[in-house]
């Protein structure tokens, strides 16, 4: 369904109004289908946090079956990441400019919303990494 477009000024939106181009301008990648095992969930918390290291956009997805809950984070001021990160919003239904995003946010506009995620942990270095796919 699609989103309203959102125009909000706040020290957020201006600093990432910078990547408006790069954002406009992204391709998004095709994704294959989501594999048997997956999850139907409900974002429950959709903020914008600021990290010494960048920008993101933090979702927090609950089960709709009850098995828990995962979060996700989009850097928002990576131009290296940018089509990814533009990808994940438009299958989240936005279409605003990333500068629009903050007020989104501030709206609650992804509370509630259900969509189908992926889980998939890697190990690494002895690591283990748990990437959250949105399709």
């Amino acid at each position: 369904m699609p989103r309203a477009k959102t125009t909000q000024t706040n020290p957020q939106s201006e600093y990432l109004s910078q990547y408006d181009d790069d954002y406009d301008q992204a391709k998004t990648p095709g994704f294959s289908q989501i594999a048997d095992g997956d999850y139907q969930a409900a974002i429950t918390i959709a903020r914008i946090e600021e990290q010494p290291w960048a920008v993101q956009l933090t979702l927090e997805f609950r089960d709709i079956a009850g098995a828990g809950s995962i979060r996700k984070w989009l850097t928002l001021d990576d131009r290296e990441r940018i089509e990814l990160t533009k990808a994940d919003l438009q299958r989240l239904g936005f279409e605003g400019k990333l500068s629009d995003l903050p007020g989104a946010c501030e709206k609650e506009e992804f509370l509630g919303l259900v969509c189908q995620i992926k889980v998939k942990t890697k190990i690494k270095d002895e690591n283990a990494y748990t990437n959250v796919y949105i399709n």
